[in-house]
């Protein structure tokens, strides 16, 4: 496993539906070319190819400031390495990114001034992609499921397609 680097930001689309993984996120603009040219979309595939070992982790020692629980979506050891090797160095911002993942905010619910963050705030994120892991992380269980379900019915359009590389 790398150390993360490429680190997507995501939200999730209002209303939340319940389609494939672009109906139901929306990637953040990260303004750096390697989030660009293709690297989602590859680390996509290795995940839906990978799709029967993906889970729904959840580690009730991390919280974000709503006390929803840290889940990591992945198989269960590599879950347990990412939380274990990484989750509190991000959550510090002591692991140098390609681009902010402000996932600070979300877990101490302050804005980069130290203030406390709104509802409606631009800078919160509903979940991390790292894309050269393929490992997403978000806080609450139902969180967790929707993005684990929008892999699914992905890979299942996939099949339905016949694009036999996501599978």
């Amino acid at each position: 496993m790398k150390t993360p680097y490429l680190i997507q930001r995501l939200n999730f689309r209002k209303p939340t539906t319940t389609g494939s993984f672009d109906e139901v996120l929306q990637c953040d603009y990260m303004g750096s070319s390697e989030f660009e040219w293709g690297a989602l979309p590859k680390s996509l595939k290795q995940m839906t190819k990978n799709f029967k070992s993906l889970t729904v982790n959840v580690f009730k020692d991390a919280k974000n400031y709503k006390l929803q629980k840290l889940c990591i979506i992945s198989d269960p050891e590599k879950a347990k390495l990412y939380f274990n090797n990484y989750y509190e160095k991000l959550a510090l911002d002591e692991i140098h990114l390609k681009e902010l993942s402000r996932l600070d905010n979300s877990v101490f619910g302050t804005d980069w001034e130290g203030q406390p963050i709104k509802e409606n705030d631009w800078s919160i994120v509903d979940a991390w992609w790292d894309i050269e892991n393929q490992v997403m992380f978000t806080f609450g269980k139902n969180n967790a499921e929707s993005i684990l379900n929008a892999i699914k019915n992905t890979l299942e359009k996939k099949k339905k397609d016949n694009q036999s590389e996501w599978y």
